[in-house]
């Protein structure tokens, strides 16, 4: 009997052992894509785009066919030649930097609708019926709009809000919220991103994104009462947020 239990208790230690050696191999693989995704955006930083390697390696045949060709007017062409595949990359610097997002188009954009946006260091500001949105330009070209309104330091206020941004993001797929403690100074969070390449796609995307960040504070609003309502707050203090 004894060496029966002493079998069993074996059996379950291995077993564990290999459950604990499975759990431990996933975030493993996660860290080492996350660890090649890293590099692969090093080496892009490093060595340009495909325009710049495609002119690097044109560049790199011409100076090769020089040094072979004997023909003096063969060879002023193909200098010729390389010279502009030189200024290519930065004519596609040019390009990018016209189409590409900057505060002056964002708040270009913001002003045709009607609206007053203010610069703040890396962050454009504006008041819309009543509510202030955030812009900030991320790098890769990711846009984020952003709410922040503040919120009591109470701990059924904190808790309730947590419960109910989950729910709310359940429903509302493309906003995120969140609740943000620091310093007694909390703030109840819904943001929304989005990759953006031209100013032509951030004006489609700014009141898509507004939209989405009202339908994301009513769906608060609404999960915050039923958690009062089931009793979450017996005590009847309030739960929800107020515009700033």
């Amino acid at each position: 009997m004894e060496n029966i239990e002493t079998t069993q208790m074996t059996a379950v230690v291995e077993t564990a052992k290999v459950n604990d050696k499975k759990n431990d191999a996933i975030p493993a693989t996660e860290e080492s894509s996350n660890e090649e995704k890293g590099k692969n955006a090093h080496r892009r930083m490093r060595f340009g785009g495909t325009v710049e390697q495609v002119c690097m390696l044109v560049m790199a045949a011409g100076i090769a066919a020089i040094s072979v060709f004997s023909h003096q007017w063969l060879k002023i062409v193909i200098a010729c030649i390389c010279g502009i595949v030189f200024l290519i990359p930065f004519l596609a610097k040019m390009v990018r930097s016209r189409n590409g997002i900057s505060a002056e188009k964002v708040c270009s954009i913001l002003r045709k609708r009607g609206l007053s946006p203010i610069v703040s260091g890396d962050e454009i500001r504006w008041v819309c019926n009543g509510k202030e949105s955030v812009l900030r330009i991320r790098g890769c070209c990711q846009v984020e709009i952003a709410r922040e309104y503040d919120i009591p330091s109470i701990t059924a206020t904190i808790e309730g809000n947590k419960k109910a941004a989950l729910e709310t993001m359940k429903e509302v797929y493309l906003a995120k919220v969140s609740v943000r403690e620091g310093n007694g100074n909390n703030k109840l969070a819904f943001s929304a991103e989005s990759l953006c390449i031209s100013a032509k796609e951030l004006s489609a995307y700014i009141p898509m994104c507004m939209e989405i960040l009202d339908l994301a504070e009513d769906r608060q609003r609404e999960h915050i009462s039923e958690i009062r309502n089931n009793g979450a707050d017996k005590s009847r203090r309030k739960i929800g947020f107020v515009y700033a």
